[in-house]
């Protein structure tokens, strides 16, 4: 028996303006799954999480979402400089009317979630671009949602502290089991914190692969593991190729 959906895209087309963005694009992600959208830089990858996210809408076909409240992270961790890590925080929960005694008790239990419980009474300033992405991640999941949806969270850290957060992020899906949905440049991030790896046409974005990453857990000797770097091998291979065939269709125009 197969797993339930928790996301489909059943043939996705967005224009803006003349120009097509997105092209009728289908895939699923299971209840519980992990999923990573790569391609080049202005294929699209964007778009097509703002549209699951529900921050914009297709022109055509649809995207069905069956699993409940969806969260972003975004490129910059957007906290507000006046405000501690704990009330930066409990923010969206104080937005909805909670109590500040019980948005801080539950933001506090986001913060132990992303290891920062030490940190609490700094203000962003105070902290690293790793603790400020790590803040951004406790704030989309204080609200406990189904569907986490991550637009390249990692693209301004230091590799080596982009490693530490993708297997922080890897251990904390494995144990909580949200649906996700990872847009990335790095074929060896998708391939250690996915399921599935979907490749995108350079613009209008087309899936041109889909390539599954090895099952079980991961732990930092995975990153250079065999099993791992033939998904990453495949993946890579399949953007290139759509890369080349673009680059010879342009230059024969």
């Amino acid at each position: 028996m197969l797993a339930p959906a928790s996301i489909t895209v059943e043939n996705v087309s967005r224009c803006f303006g003349e120009t097509l963005a997105i092209d009728r694009v289908s895939f699923e992600v299971k209840v519980g799954g992990c999923c990573a959208l790569i391609g080049p830089s202005g294929c699209g990858k964007t778009t097509l999480l703002r549209m699951i996210g529900g921050l914009d809408a297709p022109d055509s076909g649809s995207i069905t979402r069956c699993d409940g409240e969806s969260a972003f992270v975004f490129q910059e961790p957007r906290l507000l400089p006046w405000l501690t890590l704990l009330d930066n925080v409990a923010l969206p929960l104080r937005l909805r009317g909670m109590t500040r005694a019980e948005s801080r008790e539950r933001a506090a239990e986001a913060i132990s979630l992303v290891k920062l419980s030490d940190a609490h009474a700094r203000t962003p300033a105070q902290l690293s671009g790793g603790m400020r992405m790590r803040a951004s991640l406790a704030r989309a999941l204080i609200a406990k949602p189904k569907v986490l949806l991550l637009d390249e969270p990692m693209s301004g850290l230091d590799d080596v502290t982009r490693h530490e957060l993708d297997e922080e992020l890897r251990e904390l899906w494995e144990r909580e089991r949200f649906t996700v949905i990872l847009v990335t440049h790095s074929v060896a991030e998708a391939a250690y914190l996915a399921e599935e790896i979907i490749v995108l046409t350079p613009r209008p974005a087309r899936i041109v692969a889909r390539v599954a990453t090895p099952s079980g857990e991961r732990d930092a000797s995975s990153w250079t593991s065999p099993q791992l770097n033939t998904s990453v091998r495949i993946a890579s291979e399949a953007m290139l190729r759509a890369i080349t065939q673009d680059t010879r269709k342009m230059l024969r125009t």
